[in-house]
């Protein structure tokens, strides 16, 4: 057994248990934690696949930019989570589903994936970021630009709902 073969297995139970404390938590403010850690966890993977543009760009943009938006997601919902407790036995009960249907559709892939192998020759440099970069900003540059340009919009967007929002409620009968 090499290092890679132990890092890849205390990062996949790193992910798994991050991932799980992502279901199982109370209170939202842990649930985007563990999903922090869980981008941690993959962004470790992408590493020992000699990805690392990847893992930079899966911690600055999933780790950093969703977790704020999730984070402004729940100043957002906070204020109408009474009138919402009707739908979650549905919620729950459609969640079961989606859940059970997507790991047929996992177990059916993976059981697939063993069938074929990819061989990586030398010379090919997958995950690089040098050609990933002259890639980016040659080929797909309209692309890129159109989705930062998206990203702000959403941010922006985000900002004005927050301000245009009724009184913020009083800081101590708030609870994380």
């Amino acid at each position: 057994m090499g290092a890679t073969f132990i890092l890849f297995w205390i990062l996949s139970t790193l992910a798994f248990a991050a991932a799980m404390g992502i279901l199982v938590s109370k209170k939202e403010l842990y649930s985007v934690l563990s999903f922090i850690v869980l981008v941690f966890a993959i962004s470790g993977h992408f590493i020992l696949m000699n990805a690392q543009f990847l893992a930079i760009v899966n911690i600055l943009v999933v780790a950093g930019a969703l977790g704020v938006m999730f984070l402004y997601g729940l100043i957002l919902v906070r204020s109408h989570r009474d009138s919402e407790q009707v739908k979650i036995l549905y919620m729950r009960i459609a969640g079961v589903i989606a859940s059970l249907l997507l790991l047929i559709v996992l177990t059916a892939a993976v059981s697939k994936a063993s069938q074929n192998e990819v061989v990586l020759r030398p010379g090919t440099w997958i995950g690089h970021v040098d050609k990933i970069g002259e890639e980016l900003f040659s080929r797909f540059f309209v692309p890129f630009v159109i989705s930062g340009l998206l990203l702000l919009s959403v941010l922006v967007g985000t900002v004005v709902i927050i301000i245009n929002r009724e009184p913020a409620p009083d800081p101590k009968s708030v609870t994380l």
